[in-house]
Parts: structure tokens; sequence; C-alpha cells
């Protein structure tokens, strides 16, 4: 729970360091796993734990680092998408993490604090991004936050779909985005 795990190269099964496999510790709980634009063409990963944020950077077994970006901002479980930057709820509300050429190529800020009475304490369910909307949507058991960015901030609608939606996915299908809840 406290860190990443992955397989040796082209052996998927096998999770042993025998075969290559490794292991990275974050020293906090992992949350949330989401692929976001690296540097130059190069994808990463972010990790995003409880209360701490990496980046874990690397073509392969052979040159994967775990970079610390936070000790203090992280995101809550099932709550984390990247719509244009990585984006997710922690302690202090809605996050986005947004890429700068500062130390750790990101920088936190909170987005939520116009409407920090709708989240701030609560405990996310799921989340998911409608690419094609380009909408982040968090799930709560009493109802939906839908963000989308607007000029250089965001901006939030309340949703109810009159059910609690507990797991959220999107993907395509023949070339057509699909979201099911």
């Amino acid at each position: 729970e406290n860190s990443v795990q992955y397989s040796g190269i082209s052996d998927p099964y096998k999770w042993t360091p025998l075969f290559g496999a490794q292991e990275l510790g974050t020293g906090d709980a992992v949350t949330n796993l989401v692929t976001i634009s690296g540097s130059e063409d190069k994808a990463a990963l972010m990790v995003a734990c409880q209360d701490s944020l990496h980046v874990m950077y690397g073509s392969s077994t052979a040159d994967f680092q775990m970079i610390p970006l936070s000790g203090v901002r992280g995101a809550l479980q099932y709550s984390m998408q990247e719509l244009m930057t990585p984006i997710g709820m922690d302690q202090g509300g809605l996050i986005s993490y947004a890429p700068t050429q500062a130390f750790g190529n990101y920088a936190s800020e909170v987005i939520s604090r116009l409407i920090n009475d709708l989240v701030l304490g609560r405990t996310p369910l799921c989340s998911v991004l409608a690419r094609g909307l380009i909408r982040y949507r968090l799930f709560f058991d009493d109802g939906v936050i839908s963000c989308t960015p607007s000029g250089n901030g965001f901006r939030f609608t309340r949703l109810d779909y009159g059910r609690v939606i507990n797991v959220a996915v999107s993907g395509e299908i023949n070339g057509v985005e699909r979201v099911f809840y």
C-alpha cells in the first residue's frame, strides 16, 4: 500500500527480483495512479498518495525513478484524473497540479475555493474524465461535482443522477468516446 511495484521487462507475471520486478516506496498510502505528460515526448506516472505526491519517470525498469513532489499535498482515493493538468481532491479541496519549469515540474493550486462548502470533509466514491466534453466529474454519495476549464480557471456545476454512482470509467468504442457509470 505504501509502494508501487512493477514486473521485469517481458515477464509481466513473474513478480520476483530475480526476473527484474522491483518496488519503489512512497512512505504513504498510494491512492491514485495517473499517466501524465512528462518531459518532451515522454509520459510519466503521477503517484498520488494520501498526503504526498510523486512522479515516476523512465521508459523501462532500467531507468525508472520515483521523484517526490510534495510531502503535504496528495489526493484522496479515486479522485484523480488528468484534465489538461492532473486534478484530484485532497483535504484542502480540489487541487490542480499544473506543469511548471520550477523544481519538481508541477505546482499545486486549490481550484475549489468558491465551492469548498460542497467538497471539504467529503469522501469521493469515484471520478471520471469525459474527454469529449473536457469535463472532470467527481462523485459523492449525494451527487456529482462537474469541473470544466474556463479561461484561466475552472467552472463547477453540481449534478444529481438520482442514484449513487460507485464506479465510472471512460473509453473509446469504435472511435467514439463513452462514459459508463
